[in-house]
């Protein structure tokens, strides 16, 4: 495959070898999370700075901590400037390569899942997830009330395995999130301050667990356990919910 010429200038201040890395050895990602059916990655690149050429192999997406601008160079593709907003959600299929470089002034952080089953039928709800597609928002639209004091969602996402939406609670609001089997994964956005709240029960004896909850914290629920999320901070807190669908 060949390169671009700015393609080639980032492979060069990225201090790249000929082959891709894997994810899990690329320094700008940090492994978080891990299930059954995904990975997290926390990911910071320092302003100016680059990636490595690394290999994403499976489906995923990615939400933006605070706003960037990128140049996105594909292995064997023209590269792409790209602006990137804050809490912008964005999903790529896997099979590529490729560099990140941050041109902006700020870090460029955002949190990466990696969906370990193949996605099916990906589409977007309220939000561009994948570029140059039509939205299909409920005729309501928009975000809505979620029957909880304080607290709205906006489905942003779906395929046929999972659903993905925005939480946003008010300062001060708490959030109960239901016992499931298979729980949501949670993303706490920037300028989150929260904790989450799990509550146990064992042999007559009861016990609370509480974790606060800042930007780019990445929260497995537990599993069959109710869990609230209580926002602590000066104003909203906001959660990417990433919620299977069986």
């Amino acid at each position: 495959m060949r390169f671009s010429p700015t393609s080639l200038a980032l492979l060069a201040v990225a201090g790249l070898a000929a082959a891709p890395v894997p994810i899990t050895s690329e320094p700008s990602h940090h492994l978080v999370a891990t299930t059954d059916r995904l990975r997290a990655f926390r990911v910071e690149v320092p302003p100016h700075g680059a990636t490595l050429l690394h290999q994403h192999d499976r489906d995923y997406i990615f939400v933006a901590l605070g706003d960037s601008t990128i140049v996105n160079a594909v292995l064997g593709k023209p590269e792409r400037r790209l602006k990137v907003p804050d809490a912008a959600v964005r999903f790529t299929r896997g099979g590529f390569a490729h560099v990140a470089h941050n041109e902006s002034d700020r870090p460029f952080r955002n949190v990466t899942i990696e969906f370990l089953p193949a996605q099916t039928g990906a589409r977007n709800l309220c939000a561009v997830v994948i570029p140059d597609q039509p939205l299909n928002c409920p005729a309501d639209g928009g975000a809505v009330a979620t029957g909880q004091a304080g607290s709205s969602s906006l489905p942003e996402f779906e395929s046929d395995q999972l659903r993905i939406g925005l939480l946003t609670l008010d300062q001060g609001a708490t959030y109960a999130v239901a016992a499931a089997k298979i729980p949501p994964l949670l993303v706490a956005l920037d300028g989150t301050e929260a904790e989450g709240i799990v509550r146990v029960k064992i042999q007559g004896a009861a016990g609370t667990g509480t974790r606060p909850l800042r930007a780019g914290d990445v929260q497995e629920v537990p599993a069959d356990l109710p869990y609230e999320l209580h926002s602590t901070g000066g104003g909203p807190s906001r959660f990417l919910v990433i919620a299977p669908k069986d």
